[in-house]
């Protein structure tokens, strides 16, 4: 299940090559000597839209750069789905897939975030101003943030298609942008 997704160091001690975990697909990605553990936790309302795009969409993005981190991705949300598990949103799935080539999301289930994900996280990044308030001053930026601009990034759910892959598209810029910030 694609819970999160994490860089994991090679067994074999003198190598220079880590594989970048996401689902099922497995990415090559060469790193340094003096790895420190980096975590970025992703935010929204229902864990069905924005915060596991987000999270694909780093995933994703973090195989095309070099990295000196160990890199462990993830997402939350405000809701407890209790009895009821819920996956991605569809619109959430196509529109990953669109922009990364793969369905990322297929085993996602959505989660609250609780008090463990917030101290272990490096980073957290909300998807609204307002969930700032719930985490650490000096750990929590919202998405728009990482991208140097004011707002909120827009809620696609109970919007059609198009909607989920503007917002899609939002949050790759965002992440572009800020990606040396999640690294650092």
């Amino acid at each position: 299940m694609i819970q999160s997704a994490i860089v994991v160091a090679s067994l074999v001690p003198w190598a220079n090559r880590a594989n970048l975990i996401c689902g099922s697909t497995v990415v090559p990605w060469t790193v340094k000597a003096g790895l420190s553990v980096k975590s970025v936790l992703f935010v929204c309302r229902g864990n069905l839209c924005r915060s596991p795009m987000a999270m694909a969409i780093l995933c994703h993005r973090l195989t095309a750069v070099s990295a000196a981190h160990i890199v462990k991705v993830d997402s939350a949300g405000y809701y407890d789905w209790g009895a009821f598990p819920r996956e991605a949103h569809p619109f959430a799935r196509r529109a990953v897939e669109q922009l990364c080539g793969i369905d990322l999301l297929a085993e996602h289930v959505a989660k609250r975030w609780d008090s463990v994900m917030v101290e272990q996280a490096s980073k957290i990044v909300v998807a609204e101003e307002w969930m700032k308030q719930d985490f650490p001053v000096g750990k929590v930026a919202t998405m728009c943030e990482l991208g140097g601009v004011p707002g909120d990034v827009p809620d696609p759910y109970g919007g059609d298609y198009p909607a989920f892959v503007d917002c899609a598209r939002l949050i790759e810029r965002l992440i572009c942008t800020g990606i040396q910030t999640l690294r650092d």
